[in-house]
C-alpha cells in the first residue's frame, strides 16, 4: 500500500521566514491526480517486476519554485534540466497508528511549480519525480523505460478535475492545522485554510 502526500513549502529560502506570498503560488491542483500517477506506475511498471509490492510506503511529493539564483547546488539526477531539479533523501521508516511505513521524500525545484500550472503539467512533473526516485534506487528500472511508459497516462480523464481545485481539493501537509513558522524572532501561528481562501475568496463557495 502506498499513500500520496503532498508539501508546498511557505518559508523564504533567502530570509528564513514565513511568506505567505508563496502560498498563493502554490499548484491549484486536485490531490487526486497525483494519486493516479502512482496508481498508473505501479499498475504498468512496478507490479509487473515485483517492485515496492510489500510493506507500507508513504510517499511525500514536495514541490517548489526554482529560483536558479537561490538554489545553486543539486545531487546528479538523470531528470535534472536546466528549468527543474530533483532532489532525493534517504528511505526513512516510521509508525503510524500502529502501521510501519517505509517513508520517502522526492523534492521537486521547477519553473513551472506555480499557482498557474495546469493538472496535464503537473501530470507530467509528478511522474518525473516518481521516476527520478525509482531510476536511482531500482536497477530494474531505467528513464528509457519511465520515458516509454510515460505517454499511456490517460490525461482526458485527468482533465476532468476541476481547475483551479478548490482548497479541499488541494490537500496539502499542514492544511488543516494552525502551524507555527519562524517570522524572524518570533513564532507565529498560520491559519493556512483560512489565508488561503480568503485570498481566493473560496468562502461563498
Amino acid at each position: 500500500m502506498a499513500k500520496i502526500l503532498r508539501l508546498w513549502d511557505i518559508m523564504d529560502d533567502i530570509d528564513l521566514k514565513l511568506d505567505l506570498n508563496l502560498l498563493y503560488k502554490r499548484p491549484r491542483v486536485d490531490y487526486r491526480i497525483s494519486e493516479y500517477v502512482f496508481e498508473y506506475i505501479n499498475k504498468t511498471i512496478l507490479e509487473p517486476k515485483k517492485i515496492m509490492d510489500t510493506g507500507n510506503y508513504e510517499i511525500c511529493l514536495a514541490f517548489s519554485f526554482y529560483d536558479k539564483n537561490i538554489y545553486k547546488y543539486f545531487d546528479d539526477n538523470v531528470y535534472n534540466t536546466d528549468d527543474t531539479k530533483y532532489s532525493l533523501t534517504p528511505i526513512s521508516s516510521m509508525t503510524k497508528n500502529g502501521i510501519k511505513y517505509k517513508c520517502i521524500w522526492i523534492g521537486c525545484y521547477s519553473i513551472k511549480n506555480n499557482e498557474k500550472i495546469v493538472p496535464k503539467e503537473y501530470a507530467s512533473i509528478s511522474y518525473d519525480m516518481i521516476g527520478a526516485f525509482l531510476v536511482n534506487k531500482f536497477k530494474k528500472i531505467t528513464k528509457e523505460i519511465m520515458d516509454n511508459n510515460k505517454n499511456g497516462m490517460d490525461m482526458n480523464f485527468i482533465e476532468k478535475f476541476e481547475f483551479p481545485a478548490f482548497f479541499e481539493n488541494q490537500k496539502y501537509l499542514a492544511d488543516d492545522e494552525d502551524v507555527r513558522y519562524n517570522d524572524g524572532e518570533k513564532l507565529i501561528a498560520v491559519d493556512i485554510k483560512g489565508e488561503y481562501k480568503k485570498y481566493y475568496k473560496e468562502w461563498n463557495m
